[in-house]
């Protein structure tokens, strides 16, 4: 508004018209000092950088955990129903730990959706994963078998022996099922009598174990030879384990020892899975085809034996240096493997096995009557260690 300075001063107001203009004058000041925000407020708006907003496209429900671990842990509890059981060296656990579901690196990164898509909660400046890929350890392995309180849990639980007769019985209690629904309420009244713990079939399956040899076999293993076999094993071992390092500093004879103890161990891991998979069915993984080697080896035949004839391409011919089957012996993780194993694991399950079978079996098999109980305990007690043997002389470590 432009002020003419020619024009008169206006005339003096009175006190209440003072009072008045004042109060204007500060209402403007008020409404000025608010615009002048509203505009200050407005030009750092302006001067802001835009947010880092998606798209519409890209704006999508977040993501629903719970369908990707329902599936890793479907494939986890079923990664052991597969019948063939690989073996892998502790230079494969890099990429087995990349591409398991259970893998401790696996996984994290930025939070992404089912399609791999950003959202709301994505970070600008996420980190990735590690260069470096987490892998196994070489003291863990993966275990297929049932554990020790699966297997006290369903020591005395009837299971299915493949013979036809737990068919046969199954289709006598349908028929007893329906003679019992056919005659009224005496035929539910007798129907439950026989479908209680009295009833013909119910003996049957109880007794059935009686006439098994698979769970006579189990109780032979566990009661007469697991014993000795593991005395002589720890006995020996012990011996050139302990002889063999106190002398390895007075070479050779300390070299020699360890030879011979290693060979030992070798020795008895062989006869202790022919014994497992001899005596115990059915296990958890398939016997080791072809078998692991004691001391001998095979190998690839070189370019020379088989232009002269010696050999033919694509078989193995065995190894006849006594230097590199001693060499390949001492670096097999296998051999070491089994001296824990036969020093360590199986003398404390042995113990505890023998020691309930002689005290508790064995006087229940006299009686007759609990003799079926003890043969199925006996039968997943026997079961369960040997899939433990297998784990520790079969299965190398990752």
């Amino acid at each position: 508004m432009a002020v003419v300075p020619d024009s008169p001063p206006p005339p003096p107001l009175p006190l209440e018209g003072l009072e008045g203009e004042e109060l204007t004058h500060t209402q403007t000041r008020s409404s000025i000092n608010a615009g002048n925000t509203v505009v200050s407020e407005t030009v750092n708006i302006l001067n802001d950088p835009p947010p880092p907003y998606p798209s519409r496209d890209g704006r999508r429900a977040p993501r629903r955990p719970g369908r990707r671990l329902n599936q890793n842990v479907q494939h986890i509890q079923t990664s052991h129903l597969h019948p063939h059981h690989q073996q892998y060296s502790s230079s494969d656990s890099q990429y087995d730990a990349r591409t398991s579901p259970v893998s401790p690196g696996g996984g994290g990164g930025m939070h992404t959706d089912e399609e791999g898509e950003p959202t709301e909660t994505t970070l600008l400046l996420s980190h990735g994963t590690s260069g470096r890929p987490r892998s196994y350890s070489h003291a863990s392995t993966m275990s297929a078998a049932p554990s020790f309180v699966q297997t006290v849990f369903s020591l005395f639980q009837t299971e299915e022996d493949g013979d036809g007769d737990e068919r046969y019985l199954r289709v006598e209690e349908e028929q007893h099922e329906q003679h019992a629904r056919s005659g009224g309420a005496d035929g539910e009244r007798r129907g439950r009598v026989r479908r209680g713990f009295f009833s013909v079939a119910a003996w049957k399956r109880y007794f059935r174990p009686l006439a098994r040899r698979a769970y006579y076999s189990s109780f032979l293993h566990l009661a007469v030879i697991n014993f000795p076999y593991a005395l002589a094993a720890w006995v020996y071992l012990f011996v050139f384990t302990v002889t063999g390092a106190t002398l390895l500093m007075a070479l050779p004879l300390g070299a020699v020892l360890c030879f011979f103890n290693l060979l030992g161990a070798r020795t008895f891991a062989r006869g202790e899975l022919s014994l497992q998979y001899r005596f115990h069915y059915p296990l958890s993984y398939p016997p080791p085809y072809p078998p692991r080697p004691i001391f001998t080896r095979y190998r690839e035949p070189s370019l020379s034996e088989v232009e002269s004839g010696r050999a033919v391409e694509g078989r193995l011919v065995r190894e006849t240096s006594f230097y590199r089957n001693t060499y390949a012996m001492f670096t097999d993780s296998t051999s070491y493997q089994a001296l824990f194993y036969f020093l360590v694991i199986k003398p404390a399950i042995t113990l505890l096995l023998s020691i309930a079978i002689w005290a508790v079996g064995v006087p229940f098999m006299v009686l007759v009557l609990p003799a079926p109980a003890v043969l199925r305990a006996v039968r997943r007690l026997g079961i369960w260690q040997a899939n433990v043997s297998i784990e520790g002389l079969y299965l190398a470590v990752r």
